[in-house]
């Protein structure tokens, strides 16, 4: 407590972590919240990490066979049916989470590669 007054004092925040939005979090909010008041939105590529864009045409395609989307260009439509899916198809656009499995992928395949597959005789424990 006396950490926060001090800054208060100071005029300061008083945060102690935070995340300050880039252009790419303000653009795949705008997203997301189109998705969710309007069931549509339009994505633009040259904003959005090439990685994380194919990631997220993947992902609507994937939907989309499921009837949940349509992917028409670069645009979204959330179908009657995706409607109740409405945020498992708005986390295809949260960079964060992305980021985030896409690193837990990384250090999964790095300890396979450690480990091994399991037929080296290693026995762990």
């Amino acid at each position: 407590m006396e950490a926060y007054e001090k800054k208060m004092e100071r005029g300061e925040l008083p945060l102690i972590a935070g995340h300050l939005p880039d252009e790419e979090d303000f653009l795949l909010r705008k997203n997301i919240l189109e998705l969710m008041c309007n069931n549509k939105t339009t994505l633009d590529r040259h904003q959005i990490d090439e990685q994380f864009y194919r990631s997220i045409v993947e992902e609507v395609r994937l939907m989309e066979e499921d009837g949940l989307v349509i992917l028409t260009g670069e645009t979204v439509t959330v179908t009657t049916k995706g409607s109740a899916f409405i945020r498992n198809i708005c986390s295809a656009l949260d960079a964060r989470l992305w980021r985030k499995s896409n690193q837990n992928n990384i250090l999964a395949r790095q300890f396979e590669l450690i480990m091994g597959d399991g037929d080296n005789g290693c026995i762990i424990g």
